[in-house]
């Protein structure tokens, strides 16, 4: 595959999709809408490092290469990466971080109710029938899916997953990768810490440490997240 690549001449920004699975083609999905809204993106494709989806067609859009294959272009293009996991989502976005050619789109789906004093940082993704009211923080790369409410002065940390469903009360702090599994309900005020799962349905009343997997109704604590990884643990938000 060639190391160039050329960009046709064009109004809209140049987007490329990093993951080529089933999320990512929601986000393809998702750039279509905010097209039909307003348009400013033009999809070029997807890259993937899996062996199997080299040179295939996903969803009408090709799979342009690997990261790495990324990484040596020079053209300007704008980038969003639909890796569900938040420590890959991390380590993949500080490589690209380091490209000046690249640049972290952020993409938001056109019904979602945005409220006053929301600050949305560099390369989320907000999906549709999203509600955000009031002073909401959601720091850089954080993915909330489809359905989601997030309620007033809710503080979401880097590279978090918040899945279909999810209901965030007011004053609620998520750490840097976590994941807050589909159904979930947070309470107002609670805290959870860096690199936990909560799994799909839990009712959270009480605070949760870092580095947990817990579950159930109320949330508790059950095990060590040993498969999740901070790339860098120093990460506070």
């Amino acid at each position: 595959m060639n190391n160039t690549f050329h960009i046709p001449q064009q109004t809209n920004k140049p987007l490329v999709i990093i993951g080529a699975g089933d999320f990512a083609r929601e986000v393809a999905w998702l750039v279509e809408r905010i097209n039909c809204a307003r348009p400013e993106w033009t999809l070029l494709g997807f890259v993937d490092d899996s062996p199997n989806l080299q040179n295939q067609v996903v969803d009408g859009h090709p799979v342009l290469g690997t990261i790495s294959w990324l990484l040596t272009q020079t053209e300007e293009l704008w980038v969003i990466c639909a890796i569900g996991t938040g420590c890959i989502r991390q380590r993949v976005t500080e490589q690209i971080a380091l490209k000046p050619s690249l640049h972290p789109a952020t993409l938001i789906d056109p019904s979602a109710v945005i409220g006053r004093d929301i600050r949305i940082g560099p390369g989320c993704i907000i999906c549709a029938g999203t509600v955000l009211t009031v002073h909401v923080t959601l720091h850089s790369h954080v993915i909330v899916n489809l359905n989601c409410t997030i309620g007033h002065d809710a503080v979401i940390g880097k590279y978090c997953t918040i899945n279909p469903g999810v209901n965030v009360s007011g004053r609620v702090q998520i750490g840097a990768c976590s994941n807050i599994g589909t159904g979930a309900a947070l309470r107002d005020e609670v805290k959870i810490g860096a690199n936990c799962v909560i799994g799909m349905g839990s009712l959270v009343t009480k605070d949760i440490p870092s580095g947990v997997i817990a579950y159930g109704s109320p949330c508790q604590a059950v095990r060590k997240n040993v498969d999740g990884v901070v790339f860098r643990a120093h990460l506070e938000k």
